[in-house]
């Protein structure tokens, strides 16, 4: 037989876990609680975007939207963000922001039902229409994390959208930064330098090959911007944000 034309099987899932009265409850229990710490962190990282966007953009979402890297205060934030003196990633922190602007712009019931999380999916539409539908879309399903990503996956594709990666240089930067802030952190350089005495060869070469690549990239960075200017590329026209329904 021609296993080319053979109906592919579905994998098969993991067996579901047999569990005791005891381990049950115990079960049961640590969903309760989980559910517990998550809404108390979501409520902790909205509240701290909504504190963010009054007391650093004043609540003007077009500053927040358009023109964000432009303000040094926010600079200042994002550039120890995920480091010893702000231990927050700075993706969480911006989408925090961006949630708190949307929770304003979008004036959507259903938008301010959703968590943190799936807040955050949503807002790689990029579009506050499809933003809105799809949180209307999620509520009324009660999509899972993983189920939401996959939504808006399929609507960016049915909208022909690419996911856009929002690039300035002060993000470049920033990011930059960061990172050399964090090899030159003396506590980091004392624990580093125990790892690498414990490291064996083969880790030790992997790790130089990676050393390798960032100083390519980064060289390449550096002759861009030490090159001739960039080309004028053709303006885009603007969407009709109206009729990108998904």
């Amino acid at each position: 037989m021609d296993r080319r034309d053979s109906t592919p099987t579905a994998p098969k899932r993991p067996a579901k876990p047999k569990l005791t009265a005891s381990e049950r409850a115990v079960f049961d229990e640590a969903l309760e609680r989980g559910e517990g710490v998550r809404k108390t962190v979501d409520a902790a990282v909205v509240e701290f975007g909504q504190w963010l966007f009054a007391r650093v953009f004043g609540e003007d979402t077009t500053a927040v939207l358009e023109s964000r890297d432009d303000n040094e205060l926010w600079n200042a934030i994002l550039l120890v963000a995920g480091g010893s003196r702000l231990r927050l990633a700075p993706r969480i922190i911006e989408n925090a922001v961006l949630c708190a602007v949307y929770d304003k712009r979008l004036n959507s019931d259903g938008w301010r039902l959703l968590d943190f999380t799936r807040k955050s999916l949503l807002l790689r539409l990029e579009d506050e229409e499809l933003m809105r539908d799809g949180a209307q879309h999620l509520i009324a399903t009660n999509l899972s994390i993983e189920a939401t990503a996959v939504y808006v996956r399929e609507v960016l594709r049915a909208n022909g959208d690419a996911v856009q990666t929002r690039v300035t240089l002060r993000r470049v930067e920033s990011h930059i930064e960061r990172f050399c802030e964090r090899l030159v952190d003396e506590h980091f350089n004392a624990r580093l330098d125990e790892v690498i005495a414990e490291a064996d060869p083969a880790q030790r070469r992997a790790a130089i090959e990676r050393v390798t690549l960032a100083q390519r990239a980064l060289g390449a960075l550096k002759s861009k911007l030490n090159g001739r200017k960039a080309r004028q590329l053709p303006r885009k026209k603007a969407k009709s944000k109206s009729k990108r329904r998904g």
